[in-house]
């Protein structure tokens, strides 16, 4: 499982890069793809699992009952607010008539940022555990996973 997590570690990155360039390209339709396929092979290998350890208590809710809507009303106006303005919509204009991401400016960040990802998940395969592997991939119902099948 472990070879098939740092395959996934690898070709993430590099499907999600590919669709980027079909984007840039003028292909968005096609990039649907290679997209898909990342999420697929993400949800199946997952190289991003932690051993189940909390890294951060989790924060209390304090927006209660009315609160909670007000906010997420007013996020909801700045938002819609935000992609109405005309600025927005020239530049979605330019990305997908005039092909603007298909600049070496911006495709080398891009894949530098994509190698770095591969390398960050393949050393972060190589720190899950066998028993967060092991208890990943097997049922759930059961809720704890016996030493002696992992030895």
């Amino acid at each position: 499982m472990r070879g098939y997590m740092r395959a996934s570690a690898i070709a993430v990155p590099l499907l999600l890069f590919s669709a980027f360039l079909l984007v840039a390209a003028g292909h968005p339709i096609v990039a649907v793809a290679p997209t898909v396929g990342a999420i697929v092979l993400l949800l199946a290998f997952p190289y991003l699992m932690t051993d189940g350890i909390q890294q951060q208590p989790q924060p209390n809710d304090s927006d209660i009952g009315v609160l909670r809507w007000v906010r997420r009303a007013a996020k909801y106006a700045i938002m819609m607010w935000f992609f109405l303005q005309p600025e927005v919509e020239s530049f979605l204009r330019r990305i997908t008539d005039d092909n603007a991401f298909w600049d070496w400016r911006l495709i080398v960040p891009v894949a530098v940022l994509t190698i770095y990802y591969i390398i960050w998940g393949w050393r972060r395969v190589a720190h899950i555990s066998d028993r967060a592997i092991y208890a990943h991939f097997t049922n759930a119902d059961s809720g704890s996973v016996s030493t002696s099948a992992l030895t």
